[in-house]
């Protein structure tokens, strides 16, 4: 794959659902799954204290249906 990933390590989702804030979490990690052809991101959320692993495909839905809001990591 020649595309970088969409998002970086440190990048913040924050979950909405019905204008509540329920859960925030930090992407820890990347990898390329070949397979599925597409990124994987690892994200560490707060309130569970679980690493939950989401394609990057379902990320980039859930942005734009606005379930998540992103907050990109200061470089």
């Amino acid at each position: 794959m020649n595309e970088p990933p969409l998002y970086s390590i440190g990048d913040l989702l924050i979950e909405y659902i019905d204008g509540l804030d329920l859960s925030s979490g930090l992407i820890t990690s990347i990898y390329f799954d070949p397979l599925d052809k597409q990124y994987v991101y690892s994200v560490l959320w707060n309130d569970m204290a679980v690493e939950t692993e989401i394609f990057e495909s379902i990320i980039k839905w859930r942005i734009e249906n606005e379930i998540f809001t992103y907050h990109k990591v200061i470089e």
